[in-house]
C-alpha cells in the first residue's frame, strides 16, 4: 500500500513538473479553479513563488488523474492531458486492483 502512494505521489509530481513547462511555454493557461471561482488575481508565471507554481500544478494533475477537467488550450496541452488522464487511470486501476488483493 505504502509502495503505491509513492508511486502515486512520483506520478503526480512528474505529471505536474511537466504540466509547468508545456504551460510555461506560451505562458496563456489559466488555472481552471482561477476561471471558475475567480478567487486568485494573481499571474501563475509571475506572482506565484515556485512552490505555489507547483502546488497549483499539482493540484491540477490530482484533477486530471481524477478525471476532472483541467482547461487546456493548445494542442500540446490537450495532447499532455489527454495522456495524464489516460496514464492516471492505469494507475486508479491499480492502486484500486493492489487494495482488493490486499483486502
Amino acid at each position: 500500500f505504502v509502495q503505491s502512494m509513492i508511486l502515486l505521489f512520483i506520478y503526480l509530481h512528474l505529471s505536474a513538473c511537466i504540466w509547468f513547462i508545456v504551460v510555461s511555454i506560451d505562458q496563456k493557461w489559466i488555472a481552471g479553479q482561477t476561471i471558475l471561482f475567480g478567487s486568485i488575481k494573481k499571474d501563475l508565471y509571475s506572482e506565484f513563488s515556485p512552490f505555489g507554481q507547483w502546488i497549483v500544478c499539482f493540484y491540477t494533475q490530482i484533477c486530471g488523474l481524477c478525471g476532472n477537467d483541467i482547461f487546456p488550450i493548445n494542442i500540446s496541452q490537450y495532447l499532455l492531458g489527454s495522456f495524464i488522464q489516460v496514464i492516471g487511470a492505469l494507475l486508479n486501476a491499480y492502486i484500486f486492483g493492489t487494495i482488493a488483493i490486499i483486502f
